[in-house]
């Protein structure tokens, strides 16, 4: 018989509407979970390698599908002129 306990002290309201907190877990989640374990094993077998001085080197597994990140170089310069101009106006 599998008990699972929880002190409700441990743990907000919120936190436990949240099914993985009392050890829910969907199975298509799990499943994908192993699928991304076994593609990082077949990729660590295939890019291990060993160098002239006995260390091993391993290729990065790197996401394609990796979101550009956004750049805020014009948020970043407004806030700077803004800043100067507070200084500038309280004179330090």
């Amino acid at each position: 018989m599998l008990v699972t306990s929880m002190f409700v002290a441990d743990a907000s309201v919120n936190e436990l509407w949240i099914l993985e907190t009392i050890g829910i877990c969907d199975p298509v989640e799990q499943k994908s979970r192993e699928e991304k374990e076994t593609s990082v094993k077949e990729h660590f077998i295939q890019t291990v390698t060993c160098s002239e001085e006995g260390r091993y080197i391993v290729a990065l597994p790197w996401t394609v599908e990796s979101p550009q990140i956004p750049d805020n170089r014009e948020v970043a310069e407004k806030r700077l002129v803004s800043m100067t101009t507070k200084l500038q106006s309280r004179g330090q």
